[in-house]
């Protein structure tokens, strides 16, 4: 899937659910209550808003964060909209080791927020998960269970007889439509 990244915004995420997950649920976990320098992955950071503003602030100012997205152009308006000196924005698709295993066995908190649910192969996504974690490392995910919109757009993209018509200008559209 190809979003267009300007179009994707605070404004399409359920932003009050996402800040309850990591402002809430991540400290009642004991995430950020540590002066010790971490090594955090943040997993599909889109244009890298719920990062730098919702995952940046739990750490402690030597702690380190990687943040992927399969999707150059959400990287790209990552590293112009929300850059820090803390933060690496890369490329990398989650469902693909060998873009991942710079970090093997580095990560001592490793985060996502609704990005799992999009990806085709979720259990090489969570084997993924475990071969980075360092040991005593902690993943917390935050993703749908359930969602019509969601279940249909995989439908049709994966069916032979509708997949032609999901491009970027489609997405696009379907984009407008749900977020005004």
């Amino acid at each position: 899937m190809n979003l267009d990244a300007d179009l994707y915004s605070p404004r399409s995420i359920p932003m009050e659910s996402a800040q309850s997950f990591a402002q809430k649920l991540l400290p009642q976990l004991g995430w950020g209550k540590s002066d010790s320098d971490e090594v955090v992955l943040d997993v599909g950071c889109g244009p890298g808003g719920t990062t730098k503003n919702l995952i940046l602030p739990l750490f402690s100012s030597s702690s380190r964060i990687f943040a992927v997205d399969a999707m150059p152009n959400m990287i790209a308006l990552a590293k112009k909209h929300n850059s820090s000196p803390q933060i690496e924005y890369s490329v990398a698709n989650f469902e693909d080791w060998s873009v991942l295993e710079r970090w093997k066995n580095q990560i001592t908190k490793l985060v996502s927020i609704l990005c799992f649910h999009w990806l085709k192969d979720q259990q090489k996504a969570f084997h993924n998960v475990y071969h980075l974690l360092r040991k005593g490392g902690e993943a917390a995910f935050f993703f749908a269970l359930r969602s019509t919109f969601h279940a249909s757009v995989l439908e049709m993209q994966n069916s032979p007889r509708w997949n032609h018509l999901f491009n970027a200008s489609t997405i696009s559209t379907l984009l407008r439509y749900l977020i005004g």
